[in-house]
C-alpha cells in the first residue's frame, strides 16, 4: 500500500480531533538534534521533543544527517505544534508541522529515525519505518551502517561469572551512562564503552532515576 496517498486525509482527521488548546503556532529558532528543537511561544522558549520517533544520538552514525534534515525542514520557519504530553525531562512531546509536512513522518521516510514503539503505537509511523527498511533508505541503506562490526564488548566479570556472589547477582547487568548525552547503554551495545560512557548504573531503574534515557539502538 502507498501510505503517502492517504496521508493528507489522515492528517486532516488528526488535526480536527485535537482540542485547539493543545495546538499553537510558533517559530523554530533552534534545532538541537534530529528530534529535539526549540520553538518560540508568546515570547518564551519551549523545548520540544518530536513525538513518535527517535533519531540517532550525536555520538552515533547518522546523527548529523538527521539534525541537518530537520534543520532544512523547519529551522527559522513558522511551525504548527500539536502538544501531546511532557516527558521526564520536562520537554513538550509534540508533533510538528511545517509547510503541511509532519516532521516525524518525513524523518522516517528519509530513514533518519526509528519509530519509538515503546511510547507510541501510531500505525502510520510503524508502516513508514518498515517501508524505509525495505527500501534501504538513509541509515537502513546497509546493516553495517547501523550495526558496524566491532570487537565484542567485554562482559563484566560479575555478570560472566556464575560461581561467586549472592543468589541472583550473576543476572545483574551494569549499564554505562554517557555523561555528555545522558544516554545509557547495555553491555551488548557498540556504544557501551564510548568516550563519555563513564557512569556505571546497576539497573535500568537506577539509570532512569539518575536522569539518563535509553539508547535508541540497543534499547536497554
Amino acid at each position: 500500500m502507498n501510505w503517502f496517498s492517504i496521508l493528507p486525509l489522515f492528517l486532516s482527521f488528526s488535526l480536527n480531533s485535537i482540542e485547539a488548546s493543545h495546538i499553537f503556532v510558533g517559530k523554530c529558532f533552534a534545532v538541537l538534534d534530529g528530534d529535539t528543537i526549540d520553538v518560540s511561544r508568546n515570547g518564551n522558549t519551549m523545548r520540544v521533543r518530536l513525538e513518535g520517533i527517535d533519531c540517532p544520538e550525536k555520538d552515533q552514525p547518522f546523527a548529523e544527517q538527521a539534525k541537518a534534515f530537520t534543520s532544512n525542514l523547519i529551522s527559522g520557519k513558522t511551525v504548527t505544534v500539536i502538544e501531546k504530553e511532557k516527558d521526564e525531562y520536562g520537554r513538550t512531546v509534540a508533533r510538528i508541522f511545517a509547510d503541511g509536512r509532519d516532521v516525524s513522518v518525513e524523518l522516517l521516510k528519509a530513514g533518519l529515525g526509528t519509530h519509538y514503539k515503546k511510547y507510541n503505537s501510531d500505525w502510520l509511523l510503524a508502516a513508514l519505518e518498515e517501508e524505509a527498511k525495505a527500501n534501504r533508505v538513509g541509515m537502513w541503506a546497509s546493516l553495517t551502517a547501523i550495526l558496524p562490526v566491532e570487537k565484542p564488548v567485554p562482559i563484566p566479570a560479575r555478570v560472566a561469572s556464575g560461581s561467586a556472589g549472592a543468589p541472583g547477582e550473576t543476572d545483574q547487568i551494569t549499564y554505562h551512562g554517557n555523561t555528555n548525552s545522558r544516554v545509557f547503554h547495555a553491555p551488548s551495545c557498540r556504544n557501551y564503552n564510548c568516550k563519555n560512557c563513564t557512569r556505571e548504573l546497576r539497573s535500568r531503574e537506577e539509570a532512569l532515576a539518575a536522569g539518563f534515557r535509553p539508547c535508541g539502538i540497543c534499547r536497554p
